[in-house]
């Protein structure tokens, strides 16, 4: 069974079919979400978490 052929596995991106099971990916630049099976871009992470600690990032160049 190739759990990747139905819906893309319920994967955002990219899904990875494994013998007995599957697994979700995001493509680059993207990272993937608790779930298991969402995308984030990898700059609103940066943000959300330095918002959380009340911290910006400053950019250096």
């Amino acid at each position: 069974i190739n759990e990747c052929e139905r819906n893309n596995g319920g994967c955002q991106h990219r899904c990875i079919n494994v013998e007995g099971s599957y697994s979700c990916d995001c493509n680059p630049g993207w990272q993937l979400g608790n779930d298991g099976r969402t995308c984030y871009s990898r700059f609103h992470c940066i943000l959300v978490n330095s918002k959380r600690n009340g911290n910006i990032p400053q950019s250096h160049g």
